[in-house]
């Protein structure tokens, strides 16, 4: 693997843990939203009717996608 696809993984694998973080506070497992750059207000996006698509918190689907695009490489 070239230093690029290290790079992508570890990028993939940072967000995956991220939006997973969020999947938890959307199914109330995790009791607030921390985010270090931004501050406060993460909560209400997180809480919008249209984070719940289909029902499922957004946050479970995205940290889906991400192990996907984890996935693919490995498959090579």
């Amino acid at each position: 693997m070239s230093m690029y696809c290290h790079v992508a993984f570890a990028v993939a694998a940072a967000s995956a843990a991220a939006i997973l973080f969020v999947g938890l506070y959307q199914s109330r497992l995790v009791g607030r939203l921390i985010c270090p750059i931004f501050g406060e207000g993460r909560e209400g996006v997180a809480d919008a009717p249209f984070a719940r698509p289909f029902g499922i918190p957004d946050g479970y689907i995205g940290a889906v996608l991400y192990i996907v695009i984890i996935a693919c490489p490995l498959q090579m």
